[in-house]
């Protein structure tokens, strides 16, 4: 064959195989004549220029199988998709009639789950199939689970890196010219890349005996689904969509979401696949990018063709005697199922088994797909088929009578609102070798007995070379399965919706903004920076119990959300946490301002920088509209962590009156400090306290002498080192990218007040650089780490919520961890209501009630947190919540992150030894040995 592309010496020796049957890489032609001219006439085909393959010529592949002659010589008759309409987001077949959609879907998260409502939800599924309307010609819902390459995503990683940070957007430099994302995104993307090829080797990294003892591996899973209907149908491309939107509102209530691929994910799919190239293809597509410019500036060639991109001119074989296709150097088969002859478990393939044991999916050999065809055929024919099979049943035989009662019973079922579907199943594998290929196959029909299903064994299938082009997406042809293959069974819509891989384990929202895994490992990931993700807000609570791998979870977090979304980071801890985490951002680029609140340091948190604003009566409604800060409402609550000293009887003592009192001293502060041109101090307070009790203003003597004591209380933070902290003007700190601070001394035993006083001017300082940084273009995270600790006083709390309540405004959010919640004072409810997001980390009983005192928590949520693990060295798990998202999720960060997470003395000791064994003179570097140790213990491991 002429048009055939031979890529190696070995494929076209194979061609010559007697049984080896080649089939051409570029679309083949119809033979011009006669009614084809018709249909150009009228504008069925192009008036000029190629036409497409005629559906009757695929057709004939069935009719002449006795003689092994495959009519159709061009496998791009099995990918009748041509285009890709950006309008209507939809594919067009080559024959410009026919249409399709297809999407991803993200199943419904049923871990932790109990049977009662996983069966709710099976039965709104079937709601949604009942959705999909019957009638001629017949809608066709295809259906594609399967684990891919995690080399797929980190091109995900990348995509989502230029898509959803426009700081990523740079150049940088010139010898950056051909990139799109910053160096530090660059060298995370390598980390990534390392980590995810170790976790997904075949013999994995840890044994997990939370899942049947297995060896845990990192695994890509995906559902995919194309919408359409039969070959050479026309398709009207809004009601398309109109069928999609009908399916998409009912599938949400069962939790099931959906999103539509276009031109790029299609070939980013079906290459790897259709080439037989498997990982290997993702580098191809690094190198040579979509060509989505040319499409849209209508540079894109006429006779480019979205379905032979995704072969790329490959040969493919059918091999008849070893019943498989092989496409590049790859052996294929498909293996067809039997249908199931009861009602299934609800999730039979992707829930865990009795006992803990994997699911059946999780057993199939790498590089499986499932694929489920379903036909939606008009209810009429339903009837029709079911009829003439009961007229059929008759005679006096056991086997006549129970099929005349199945057929009435089914009639019954029809007649109070139930659906009997058309369904093919089957498993698509592969392997490198026809050896390989065999012990897979023994495998898959292991693997689905484990199901249920019955596998119909190579050998015995005499359609199993037809059955697996039939099966690829758009390719299914109900007329001729009805003729010839008949391998479409009827089935309840009931046990549909329990077979579907419509429910499984979270998989979160897609978006890789944090990037965690489920229990089996498949990607789980979400991201509170993007919108879609979030009904609310990007604050979160993380919640970690001593021992829970909080810091790793924070440090990994950090590492993944800077390359991705490069925010201004501002971090605020008890303890030296993040010091090292500070070192290795500064290696890669970043600015780095590390502070340390110790006497030998010479910084400066005057609380009342900003009471200037306040300078004239007119001007404070203003201002505070302006900044959308209450500005007094701030000084106030410093001002009376002064006085009390932070105590709370004392502070629930003041009046209103003397609240009153507060805010005139402060006003008459920032007045004068506005009149003088200079920043406002601790000590303009207490001598405008001290003005206002010699009797300037209308006060009676006890309010006098009131604010007098007021005046005495204060003076003690404009003396010493607390004078030194809260009564000196405040530099300027530059704008880097990130500021750490270490309030150490401060969160010792003794100096509450003045630890309580060192964040809201941090708070403050913060609030400034957030709001001048409104404009830039990229988000601000605050994080307050060993929060227990620093907003234990009951009048910080209200203060941090105060400022942090408008920052979403400015793209600013605040991120709280903590080791517990016992600590937290009542006062912080509302600052503890605020974050959207919660990361609960495994949490027991004592933790789920403590939560409940803070966070309203249905039955669904207490369940789940109290399923959440940690097994040391090997992973911790917890539980996402938010509007949009309840899920457990599983940390398994890279080597790198849980060095540089490492706190213990023992641990410091370790690099510190290192350090003196290799010659190194910076921590970080030992850090980076310790990460190369523990990854190679993850190397070594064997089940």
């Amino acid at each position: 064959m002429s048009n055939l592309l031979y890529e190696t010496t070995g494929q076209a020796q194979d061609a010559q195989n007697e049984h080896a049957e080649e089939f051409a890489s570029v679309r083949e032609k119809s033979i011009e004549g006669g009614f084809t001219l018709l249909k150009r006439l009228i504008g069925l085909y192009p008036l000029k220029g190629d036409i497409p393959l005629e559906t009757r010529d695929s057709d004939l592949l069935l009719k002449k199988r006795a003689s092994r002659t495959l009519p159709a010589k061009s496998f791009l008759s099995f990918v009748p998709f041509r285009w890709y309409d950006p309008e209507y987001e939809q594919f067009v077949c080559a024959d410009r009639r026919r249409r399709g959609l297809v999407f991803e879907l993200i199943p419904a998260d049923v871990e932790g789950r109990n049977d009662e409502i996983i069966d709710e939800m099976a039965d709104k599924l079937t709601t949604a199939l009942q959705a999909l309307p019957g009638k001629e010609p017949a809608w066709m819902l295809q259906i594609y689970m399967q684990d891919e390459p995690v080399a797929a995503q980190v091109h995900r990683l990348r995509s989502y890196m230029v898509e959803h940070s426009p700081s990523n957007r740079q150049v940088f430099n010139e010898e950056l010219q051909d990139t799109k994302l910053h160096p530090y995104s660059e060298a995370w993307l390598e980390i990534m890349d390392e980590h995810l090829k170790l976790t997904s080797r075949q013999q994995g990294i840890f044994r997990d005996d939370m899942v049947g003892g297995t060896a845990w591996r990192a695994r890509a899973r995906t559902v995919r689904c194309v919408l359409t209907k039969a070959p050479g149908s026309k398709v009207d491309p809004d009601e398309l969509n109109g069928v999609l939107e009908r399916f998409r509102q009912t599938l949400v209530e069962g939790g099931v979401k959906i999103h539509l691929l276009d031109g790029e994910s299609l070939r980013d799919w079906l290459l790897p696949w259709y080439t037989g190239d498997g990982i290997d293809a993702y580098q191809w597509i690094e190198k040579n990018p979509y060509p989505k410019e040319d499409k849209a500036t209508g540079e894109l060639p006429p006779e480019w063709d979205l379905g032979e991109a995704c072969i790329r001119g490959r040969l493919s074989l059918a091999d008849e005697s070893n019943f498989c296709w092989r496409h590049g150097d790859r052996f294929n088969r498909f293996v067809t199922l039997q249908p199931l002859r009861h009602k299934p478990r609800a999730g039979v393939w992707t829930r865990e088994t009795t006992g803990g044991q994997s699911s059946p999916f999780d057993r199939l050999p790498d590089g499986s797909i499932l694929a489920i065809t379903i036909v939606f055929d008009a209810q009429d024919l339903i009837d029709e088929r079911i009829s003439k099979l009961l007229t059929v049943s008759i005679g006096d035989g056991a086997d006549a009578s129970l099929t005349a009662e199945e057929c009435k019973l089914s009639q019954s079922w029809i007649a109070k609102g139930h659906r009997m579907i058309s369904v093919c199943s089957g498993v698509y594998l592969s392997a490198d070798s026809i050896e390989d290929l065999e012990l897979n196959t023994n495998k898959v029909v292991a693997a689905c007995s484990s199901a249920g299903f019955d596998a119909i064994e190579p050998g015995d299938d005499l359609l199993s070379i037809d059955t697996y082009v039939r099966m690829l997406p758009f390719s299914w042809n109900p007329k001729v399965d009805r003729k010839f293959i008949r391998r479409g069974r009827l089935q309840w819509d009931s046990h549909l919706s329990r077979i579907v891989p419509f429910l499984g384990r979270g998989t979160g929202t897609g978006h890789p903004g944090i990037f965690t895994f489920n229990r089996i490992g498949v990607p789980l990931t979400f991201d509170p920076l993007n919108s879609q993700d979030r009904s609310k807000n990007a604050h979160m609570l993380v919640l970690g119990p001593t021992g829970s791998g909080k810091t790793a979870t924070l440090v990994s977090m950090l590492m993944h959300t800077m390359a991705v979304h490069r925010p201004r980071l501002f971090l605020i801890t008890a303890l030296p946490t993040f010091g090292l985490l500070g070192a290795w951002f500064e290696r890669h680029g970043f600015s780095v301002l590390h502070k340390h609140i110790k006497k030998s340091e010479d910084i400066s948190l005057p609380p009342f920088a900003d009471i200037t604003e306040l300078a004239k009566d007119d001007e404070i409604d203003q201002a505070s509209e302006q900044s959308e800060r209450d500005i007094l409402g701030e000084a106030v609550l410093a001002a009376k962590l002064m006085i009390t000293g932070g105590r709370k009887q004392d502070e629930e003592a003041l009046k209103q009156e003397d609240i009153t009192m507060i805010g005139s001293a402060i006003i008459k502060a920032g007045k004068k400090a506005a009149a003088e041109d200079r920043q406002a101090l601790t000590e303009d307070v207490v001598q405008a306290f001290r003005d206002l009790s010699q009797g300037e203003g209308n006060y009676t003597h006890n309010q006098c002498e009131k604010m007098l004591g007021m005046a005495v209380a204060m003076e003690k933070y404009t003396q010493h080192w607390d004078g030194q902290l809260f009564n000196r003007p405040g530099e300027n700190w530059p704008d880097v990218d990130v500021t750490i601070v270490e309030l150490g001394m401060l969160a010792r035993t003794g100096y509450e007040s003045q630890l309580a006083l060192a964040m809201t001017g941090l708070m403050g300082r913060i609030n400034d650089r957030v709001e001048h940084n409104q404009y830039s273009g990229r988000p601000n995270i605050t994080l307050i780490d060993e929060a227990h600790l620093l907003i234990q006083n009951p009048l910080v709390g209200p203060y941090i919520n105060k400022i942090s309540a408008m920052w979403r405004t400015f793209g600013g959010w605040l991120w709280i961890a903590t080791q517990n919640l016992r600590q937290i004072p009542e006062t912080s409810k509302q600052l503890l209501n605020q974050p959207e997001w919660w990361l609960a980390l495994s949490s027991d009983q004592d933790e789920v009630d403590e939560i409940s005192k803070f966070k309203d928590l249905s039955p669904e949520e207490k369940t789940l947190l109290k399923q959440a693990r940690k097994e040391p060295g090997k992973y911790v798990e917890g539980v996402v919540m938010s509007k949009k998202l309840l899920s457990l999720f599983r940390n398994v960060p890279p080597t790198l992150a849980l060095a540089i997470a490492q706190t213990e003395q023992n641990e410091k000791q370790q690099r510190h030894q290192i350090m003196k064994e290799l010659g190194l003179s910076e921590e970080l570097d030992a850090a980076i040995e310790i990460a190369k140790r523990i990854e190679a213990g993850r190397r070594e491991f064997r089940l």
